[in-house]
Order: structure tokens, then C-alpha cells, then sequence
């Protein structure tokens, strides 16, 4: 059968531009991993700051990922600020991050909407509820949860979104679905579904404080020493055991 040049050419631009689209999202969540194993806190958030000061969504597939991206390193942020010095900038940011993405998906089918916005606009809500009241708090933890849910249902194997819900799983009770089983088996099962180190470092310290609350210090310290031997720089690490030596999770 002779297949004509017209149609090749367009079957290489269509698998060029899907393999260029997941590898954005990769760089973008290799930059967090990253940003874990920078020297000092100062690098880690000048390395952020030059992140989203030189974003641009022509240099994503699409606006969807140009979101995503901005919620995943936004976040990071937030979680290398002082909370105290920069609440007010940080609850800025965190309510931009928050406002632009619930904006966008607001009328739109999450069925069609890009997996990794939802998860990261998940994650966004998962960290604005310390800010809302008891009523919104629910309303929005359920939202996140749903948006972590839809992302499943597109791509179950999606380790990005199981490591967001077995979060939201660690926090929620057991009432909702939640708790520390739910949650082992959410981080396990993602485990089991990526062999790319900037997912396997995080989901090996998540799962290390599950085990932490259920008392197995033996797997803690195994998923712990299995995330060291990822990176360069294990001061993260070092930091996770010595709240856990006082009797706190890296979550607390």
C-alpha cells in the first residue's frame, strides 16, 4: 500500500507535538524536583522567581499547560517562603493561582479539560483552604477532589494525580473516604506506575510519613533512604527526619 508524503508529514507533526507537550510538563515537574535539591533556600526561590517572571504561553503546547505549569511552580513559592514575612505576597499569588484556573475550567467539560491542569488546580485548592471558613473549606476540599478523580478517570496510571489524592487522602477522614490506609495505598499504587525520579522522590517521601503515622518506622526510613539516593542534595531529607524524631510529620 503506497502511503503518500502529505500524510506522513502530517502523522510526524501530530507525534511531534504530543511528545513535545508531555515532555513540557516533564521539564516543568523535573524543575520542582529540582528545586529540592538547590543549595539553599535562596536559590531554590530564585530559581522559581525566573521561572515566572519568564513563562509565556507560546512556549507551551497550549493555555491549559501554560496554567498548569504556573500552578506547579507557583506553589513551590509558597512552600519555599517564609510564611510569616511574605503572607501577604504569598496569599496573593495563591489566590491569582487559584482564581485564573477555577476562572478558565468554569464552563468547561473537565472530561476535556488538560489532566495536568486539573490535578494542579487541585493542589491549588488543596493549599487555599487553611485561608477559607469551615462551610468553603468542605465545599472546596470536595472540588479538589473531584478535579484529582476526573484526572484519574482520563489516565488511571496518572502517577502526578494519584501522589495529589493520596495527599488529599492523608488529610481527609475516614468518613470522606480518607485516612492513612487510603492514602498508602493511593502513593503505592503510583509507585508502581512511573519509573521517572522527579515522580518516585516525592511519592517516596509522602508514603514515608504514612508509615511514619502508622508506626512503621522500618518502611519510614527505607522510603526515606529510597528518596536520598535520588538526588545530589539531601537536606530535605535530613529535615523530614528530624521532625519525625520529634514526633511530626513532614505535613505538620
Amino acid at each position: 500500500m503506497k502511503i503518500s508524503k502529505k500524510i506522513l508529514v502530517v502523522c510526524f507533526v501530530l507525534c511531534v507535538s504530543v511528545v513535545c507537550f508531555a515532555t513540557t510538563m516533564d521539564e516543568v515537574l523535573n524543575l520542582k524536583f529540582k528545586l529540592y535539591q538547590a543549595e539553599t533556600t535562596e536559590k531554590a526561590l530564585e530559581m522559581i522567581h525566573e521561572f515566572l517572571a519568564t513563562i509565556d504561553e507560546k512556549d507551551f503546547k497550549n493555555y491549559e499547560e501554560y496554567l498548569a505549569a504556573k500552578n506547579i511552580i507557583g506553589l513551590e513559592a509558597l512552600n519555599f517562603s517564609d510564611p510569616e514575612a511574605n503572607a501577604q505576597e504569598n496569599f496573593a499569588l495563591l489566590d491569582s493561582l487559584h482564581s485564573t484556573s477555577d476562572a478558565y475550567i468554569a464552563d468547561k467539560n473537565v472530561k476535556r479539560v488538560n489532566k495536568y491542569l486539573l490535578v494542579s488546580l487541585a493542589d491549588v485548592k488543596s493549599r487555599i483552604l487553611e485561608f477559607l471558613s469551615t462551610k468553603d473549606m468542605y465545599k472546596q476540599s470536595m472540588v479538589a477532589k473531584d478535579l484529582y478523580t476526573a484526572a484519574l478517570r482520563q489516565d488511571k496510571k496518572f502517577a502526578y494525580a494519584l501522589n495529589g489524592y493520596g495527599t488529599w487522602l492523608f488529610f481527609a477522614p475516614e468518613i470522606a473516604g480518607g485516612g492513612n490506609d487510603a492514602a498508602l495505598k493511593t502513593y503505592s499504587r503510583a509507585l508502581k506506575y512511573t519509573d521517572k525520579d522527579f515522580e518516585k522522590f516525592f511519592l517516596y517521601i509522602n508514603r514515608s510519613q504514612v508509615y511514619f503515622k502508622l508506626k512503621r518506622m522500618k518502611d519510614c526510613k527505607a522510603d526515606l533512604e529510597l528518596a536520598r539516593s535520588l538526588v545530589t542534595n539531601d537536606a530535605i531529607i535530613s529535615e523530614i527526619e528530624e521532625k519525625n524524631k520529634n514526633g511530626k510529620t513532614f505535613f505538620d
